[in-house]
């Protein structure tokens, strides 16, 4: 424990050192923080917990511990890395220890998310914001504008000036003068530094002041001059595709002597994601062009710097998306497109069965019965009228046949004949 300058070093090479052991255990961890800022004649303590593996849990151990470090006035944050992270754990323990917890896939957020956390523990507001600030001019007066009055500001990030910087806006606020516009020499160039905005949020009186886009236009023009080098005299297309795994670079110089001279060697130094460096030496294709190919290129940010002969030319930053190299055995998941896809719908990356469980849908069908029913109805219906006539027939047919016999209706009848030889005709 010690300052940063000072102990710098030995955390390297200290962390260097690290190697997996297939397990990630916290508490001989947590311990040694506790004892180590227990003692510490500072007036905030605050520990920060990072790993990317489960921890294994045995009783409610970590929650002693973490009620120790409580005791000794110890506050804990916790930062999940990768999909495999224990989130659930994590945010248990950043809960307990009153700190806050994070979750990120992309180690190069880890620098961001370390100074948010600390920024927040130690109640530390950068941004200040009321009705209005307003605008003078500070003691090494202007030098990036010829506007001399400027309108009042809403809202300023609060910063100290840099050793050696100009400074050339102030406001003051709480009886503390505070930069709003700075300026220094780098190089051959000019660095400015605005600590307002230009959108609205705080600079909404700027929007609609006259001086606006002079104020701006003046800016700008300043610091695109930047340093006066023999990269100036040339102009460079640079264009790029992925093809098997490979980063394709392919640069064009506009160099007007080329014609009569000889082809310049150009290299191009790359730096990968992750901060691997490496060197290319791109050939000539033709007068001014010229072609390379980096191999086992990945998804991520790239800087590359060319040389064309003595003339070095302005850095120029890359980003490759992983949908650009798709699934490839051997390089893992697609985790950035894993992670859109649970962040828009609602889910998470690698869920833990416990998890699992929370994420159950109920779906619903509507099925209309109005059309069957009525089908239903109408054979009902019909049913009934033919049950009821044949009834009806039938009790007026039997009551028909029980009237014949009981009338007893008598039978007459008439013959006429004539008797002749013992025969009737």
């Amino acid at each position: 424990l010690g300052p940063v300058p000072e102990i710098q070093t030995i955390a390297e090479r200290r962390l260097q050192n690290l190697t997996a052991a297939g397990r990630t255990e916290l508490l001989p961890a947590l311990a040694a923080a506790r004892q180590s800022l227990s003692g510490a004649p500072v007036s905030r303590r605050h520990v920060i917990v990072l790993t990317d593996g489960k921890v294994p849990r045995r009783g409610d151990e970590y929650i002693q511990e973490v009620g120790r470090l409580r005791s000794a006035g110890i506050s804990v944050s916790t930062v999940g890395l990768g999909a495999d992270a224990d989130v659930p754990f994590l945010q248990m323990l950043s809960s307990s220890g009153k700190g806050a917890f994070y979750h990120t896939l992309d180690p190069r957020r880890l620098p961001e998310i370390f100074m948010h956390d600390i920024k927040v523990t130690t109640g530390e507001k950068t941004m200040k914001e009321r009705e209005e600030y307003p605008v003078a001019i500070g003691i090494s007066g202007l030098q990036s504008t010829t506007v001399e009055r400027f309108p009042p500001v809403r809202g300023f990030v609060e910063t100290l000036p840099k050793r050696g910087a100009n400074l050339e806006l102030i406001t003051e606020a709480e009886g503390t003068v505070h930069p709003i516009l700075a300026s220094w020499s780098f190089g051959g160039g000019k660095v400015i530094a605005f600590t307002s905005d230009a959108n609205g949020r705080w600079s909404l009186n700027w929007l609609t002041w006259a001086g606006f886009a002079k104020f701006w236009g003046e800016v700008v023009e300043l610091v695109e001059k930047g340093p006066q080098t023999k990269s100036e005299d040339l102009d460079f297309d640079l264009r790029y595709s992925i093809n098997r795994n490979a980063l394709r670079l392919d640069l064009t110089v506009f160099d007007p002597k080329l014609g009569s001279g000889s082809t310049p060697k150009t290299t191009a130094s790359i730096i990968a994601p992750g901060g691997e460096r490496k060197q290319l030496v791109l050939g000539s294709e033709k007068k001014g062009r010229f072609v390379a190919a980096l191999d086992n290129a990945r998804a991520g940010d790239y800087q590359l710097e060319f040389t064309y002969g003595t003339v070095k030319f302005p850095p120029v930053m890359l980003t490759l998306p992983a949908s650009a190299f798709g699934e490839v055995a051997g390089r893992g998941l697609d985790l950035d497109n894993l992670s859109q896809i649970a962040r828009l719908s609602g889910g998470r990356v690698n869920p833990s069965p416990t998890e699992l469980a929370t994420f159950s849908r109920q779906s619903e069908q509507v099925e209309y019965l109005y059309p069957p029913l009525m089908s239903l109805a109408l054979l009902t219906l019909l049913i009934g009228v033919f049950i009821r006539q044949g009834g009806i027939l039938s009790l007026l047919a039997l009551q028909f046949a029980r009237l014949i016999p009981q009338r007893n209706i008598p039978v007459r009848a008439a013959v006429r004949g004539t008797v002749r030889g013992g025969r009737t005709r």
